[in-house]
């Protein structure tokens, strides 16, 4: 059925809520009904639950929190609301804050052990070496194979290169030269595709420094478990109260969304037109009754022929699985044959004829109940009767993985 609500403007608010909390109202473009749109004015306002919504949403998934689905929408007023989204938004932020940066720490950290540990078995102390004032030091690696070539370069006092670790592909080490004569060797290096790595100031030979980085990288690492900790723990004690906001919020921005298909009538009254389900006609009459200064209109489709009718369809059992298929392939005109039960027959039926076997068809069947059960993934449930009409199908091939 098509309804056509007229009030006035300041029972916009409560038709959004008593529309949006029905569950069968679908709004419609109200100007679309009218020829002559000269004396109606789209209603264009912001949204004011977009915002905290998505801060609120945003928070918790940093925090690593999880909604609880059955959370019931509390009816605090909108003051209220915002300022708990604030409230809890900032709380949040200082543990997440410290959170993010132990995680630049111990990035920073993890990145320096692995430069160092390059360079273990080189007894010398860096920062001896490093600030060194006669010579210069390249540290880096070099090739396999362009370390063998350094003997073409023998009679060359300075052109030596002192390896630490040794991998597959690279020497990596040191190489020194004096000041006057760094150009050269430095030209010679580069010729044989030496790569500089450039290391953090430290103290002592690499082995002590990577001894004093992983002391330093465990402490992060309980620091970083404290702030998880109190994460959860904070998260925990404000889970039911945020759950209940969360759910009041997504309410209010549904209903400020049917707002915006309303249409104001030379700034005195509003419009608002949609379709219900004619089994929902009188419950929703009902509502529309509550409302204070409303009046309404309800008209069969085809009253407006030029307009069509969502589509809702309606199935039972398993073949209402099977769903997912004519709704991604499209779903069916208003008073067109709804196709669900030819493909839940014809689907199932071929899947088995063409994968019949018994064993595989029980392991489809299972795999397919995990993707529903953990996954909540759509296609799983449709993999289940599928796999058990392959395995019935593999009785009468007689195949069992393969074998008959």
């Amino acid at each position: 059925r098509l309804v056509n609500i007229m009030g006035q403007s300041q029972s916009l608010n409560r038709l959004a809520e008593v529309c949006g909390t029905c569950g069968v109202f679908q709004p419609e473009d109200a100007l679309s009904f009218y020829s002559n749109t000269s004396d109606f004015m789209a209603v264009n306002e912001e949204n004011p639950y977009s915002a905290p919504l998505a801060q609120l949403e945003t928070t918790v998934g940093r925090i690593g929190g999880e909604w609880d689905a059955a959370a019931k929408p509390c009816s605090w007023p909108d003051e209220q609301l915002l300022q708990y989204v604030a409230d809890f938004s900032e709380k949040s932020l200082a543990l997440t804050a410290r959170q993010s940066r132990l995680a630049t720490l111990l990035e920073a950290q993890n990145k320096d052990i692995e430069q160092f540990e390059h360079f273990k078995g080189l007894n010398i102390d860096l920062d001896t070496i490093l600030h060194c004032e006669t010579i210069k030091v390249r540290f880096g690696r070099l090739p396999r194979e362009s370390f063998d070539k350094l003997q073409v370069y023998s009679d060359n006092p300075y052109a030596l290169f002192f390896p630490g670790v040794i991998d597959r592909d690279y020497y990596w080490g040191v190489y020194f030269a004096p000041k006057d004569y760094s150009s050269d060797v430095d030209r010679i290096f580069s010729s044989l595709y030496f790569e500089r790595m450039r290391l953090p100031d430290a103290n002592g030979t690499p082995e002590q420094i990577i001894e004093e980085l992983q002391e330093t990288r465990a402490e992060t690492l309980r620091q970083m478990s404290d702030v998880q900790a109190q994460l959860q723990t904070f998260w925990k004690a404000e889970a039911p109260v945020c759950g209940r906001v969360h759910a009041r919020l997504k309410q209010l921005n549904y209903f400020f969304g049917i707002r915006r298909y309303a249409v104001r009538y030379r700034d005195e009254s509003i419009l608002l037109i949609g379709w219900i389900p004619a089994k929902s006609e009188a419950a929703f009459r009902k509502a529309l009754d509550a409302v204070p200064g409303v009046e309404y209109t309800v008209e069969k489709p085809s009253d407006h022929p030029q307009h069509v009718p969502p589509v809702k369809l309606q199935n039972h059992g398993p073949i209402r699985l099977f769903e997912f298929f004519v709704d991604m392939y499209g779903l069916p005109r208003y008073n067109e044959i709804d196709p669900t039960a030819f493909v839940a027959i014809t689907y199932t039926l071929l899947f088995g004829i063409m994968f019949g076997d018994l064993g595989q068809g029980l392991i489809v069947s299972l795999v397919g109940w995990f993707m529903w059960r953990f996954k909540k993934m759509a296609v799983g449930r449709i993999l289940i009767p599928c796999g058990i009409s392959a395995a019935l199908f593999g009785c009468v091939f007689g195949s069992v993985f393969g074998f008959g």
